[in-house]
């Protein structure tokens, strides 16, 4: 199987469908030990950018979804604020798994 933010997701059939269940993070992220991430601080110029930071973490936009994960903001949508210190995924751990 393909590696995706919904490997772990279990398939479930719904209205005569098949469809993901509830959303399962995948055990690359919850297995992280404490060393493995790293604290990022917000810049006024990428709040609310998630993909911004992803692309400067990762080099790859697509990966935004690790932040948001990993940090589990309430509003994904208008996350994260400048003069926030978010917790980010070491690179090599990101990209030897998404």
């Amino acid at each position: 199987m393909a590696k995706t933010r919904y490997s772990a997701t279990p398939i479930v059939e719904f209205n005569k469908r098949m469809v993901y269940g509830l959303y399962k993070e995948p055990v690359w992220i919850t297995n992280a030990k404490k060393q493995d991430f790293v604290d990022f601080y917000v810049t006024s110029d990428l709040e609310g950018r998630a993909d911004l930071i992803s692309t400067i973490l990762y080099n790859n936009p697509s990966y935004y979804w690790v932040l948001i994960v990993v940090n589990k903001p309430i509003d994904p949508m208008n996350w994260p604020k400048a003069g926030q210190v978010i917790k980010t995924l070491q690179t090599q751990i990101v990209l030897a798994n998404a």
